[in-house]
């Protein structure tokens, strides 16, 4: 099982992807690579994103479960502007949404495959 999320924390690997594999930590540059997830849920502690909602500082509190990540070229994958784009931003909605939607809350949701476009992910 791999856990993968968007590294935020100050330093030489701020904003970039952090996969968690067996126990071996890798991070990716979002513009050099493309994320290929299978097996996808996407997890969230909710209380701890609630507090961030309410004016707390930022902590991790959100990521993907994964069976099997691929990483590959960011030009390897084509993709449509009306993908299905997955967000998490606790400053703005406390769980998981579906990009510009912030009714439907996703949280531990399950996905077959999930990428990664720079920033953006992408139900396939």
């Amino acid at each position: 099982m791999a856990k993968v999320r968007f590294h935020l924390a100050r330093g030489a690997n701020f904003k970039t992807w952090q996969v968690i594999d067996n126990g071996v930590v890798r991070y990716y540059d979002p513009d050099a690579v493309c994320l290929r997830m299978f097996g996808c849920r996407l997890k969230n502690r909710r209380r701890v994103a609630d507090k961030i909602f309410a004016g707390e500082d930022k902590t991790v509190c959100a990521w993907i479960d994964c069976e099997r990540v691929e990483v590959g070229d960011s030009s390897s994958l084509e993709t449509r502007d009306n993908q299905n784009i997955l967000s998490f931003n606790p400053k703005v909605v406390p769980y998981w949404v579906r990009d510009g939607e912030c009714a439907e809350n996703l949280d531990g949701m399950v996905f077959s495959e999930i990428i990664s476009r720079g920033r953006r992910l992408i139900v396939i």
